[in-house]
């Protein structure tokens, strides 16, 4: 129960009012004499820890002080009687148990106070908060590491990825993004290490996909077809997370990966990249007889019927006159692309798809405009020549 106290007292004192200031208002200060000495009378029923005493000795240094100022490795005041920096750890008892809150807002603030003093012991607190169910407190527990040292940060990170594979991973595959611009560098380096064991190479491919970085585009492709299938895997699906105009050629080759996941990733890259090549690309994958997973060619359907580029009605189309397995999955997906409805027929679409297409325009050669029509050929102006009266030309 004093623990609960001695955390409630913390989060009113520091922080609902404005954060160090002087308190002015005598209610305010009736409220804080009663809550503390509610704390002290809990402690002395129930007794503290060493840590909860320290920090309680602590807080009340902080009740002493008209203001305080916390900065990232010292805490001072005007009164100088305030722990030194040798001491700033004394207060994780009380930040630890902010954290660990079933409060998100309570949460928040505890990792953002963690910031201002980061060491070791701080350091895990903030990273087992990557893995909070709150998507605010990741968010905040990232930008939090943001204040330690980047090298720990990032082996640390790494060593969480790799944990009980690939659980952990997912875990924190959010809050990875806002990490990018202190991470990245150092994740490409060991992807492209051949000294990394696969499984943290597989952990840093994770990484740059979940950061979605476009500087990772050639390794990822490379690591795809690796002959390890975790990492070939992931790299595959690391692409697709990071997909663009510029990626869909290597999808095409991913296409005829002997892994049906990495060809899964592949139809996944192309939908993402959306260009017209990458929708030609997913039609093949429909239309393909040689290919044998059933549910990859119905995927491939299904983002087909989704693709904004007009290219994907005629790649329905051919897929549902070649591929009979897929035919009523691709007339589901015409009638969503189109609003038109012509049951399973690929002849009756067919021929409402060429109604749609406008005109041929006459061809261009070298520049040149075809001749007017005939009728509207220009002829030379007639000449009328007046001869003069006796018959002769005039001189």
């Amino acid at each position: 129960m004093h623990a609960v106290l001695l955390t409630g007292f913390v989060m009113y004192r520091l922080f609902a009012q404005d954060v160090f200031q002087p308190l002015k208002e005598s209610a305010v200060e009736k409220a804080t004499q009663i809550l503390w000495s509610s704390l002290s009378r809990e402690a002395a029923a129930d007794g503290l820890t060493e840590d909860q005493r320290r920090s309680a000795t602590r807080v009340s240094a902080l009740l002493a002080a008209r203001e305080v100022y916390w900065v990232r490795s010292r805490t001072s005041s005007p009164t100088g009687d305030l722990p030194s920096a040798a001491e700033a750890g004394v207060a994780l008892p009380v930040l630890r148990q902010m954290v660990q809150s079933d409060d998100p807002a309570t949460r928040q603030r505890g990792l953002e106070a963690l910031g201002q003093s980061p060491d070791s012991g701080s350091l895990e607190l903030v990273l087992g908060s990557l893995r909070d169910p709150s998507p605010e407190v990741r968010e905040t527990a990232a930008k939090t590491l943001a204040q330690f040292d980047e090298e720990t940060v990032f082996r640390r990170v790494l060593d969480m990825l790799c944990d009980h594979w690939p659980d952990t991973a997912t875990d924190i595959g959010d809050a990875l993004p806002p990490l990018k611009e202190s991470l990245e560098t150092r994740m490409l380096e060991t992807l492209d290490s051949a000294e990394e064991s696969v499984l943290r190479k597989a952990a840093a491919a994770y990484a740059l996909g979940c950061m979605r970085s476009a500087n990772a585009r050639d390794l990822l492709a490379g690591c795809a077809w690796s002959s390890d299938t975790v990492l070939a895997v992931t790299s595959a699906n690391a692409l697709a997370a990071v997909a663009d105009g510029a990626t869909v050629g290597c999808f095409g080759q991913l296409l005829q990966h002997p892994l049906v996941e990495v060809r899964w990733a592949a139809v996944e890259g192309l939908a993402a990249a959306g260009t017209p090549e990458a929708v030609s690309l997913l039609g093949r994958v429909a239309a393909d007889a040689k290919e044998e997973n059933r549910p990859l060619q119905e995927r491939a359907v299904e983002l087909l019927g989704k693709a904004p580029s007009e290219a994907a009605v005629p790649a329905l189309v051919e897929a549902m006159r070649v591929n009979l397995y897929i035919r009523r999955q691709a007339a589901e997906a015409l009638r969503r692309q189109t609003g038109q409805d012509f049951g399973e027929k690929p002849a009756d679409w067919a021929a409402w798809y060429a109604q749609q297409l406008p005109p041929p325009t006459p061809p261009l050669v070298q520049g040149v405009l075809p001749p007017p029509p005939l009728e509207e050929a220009i002829t030379p102006p007639s000449i009328n020549l007046e001869l003069p009266n006796d018959g002769s030309p005039e001189p």
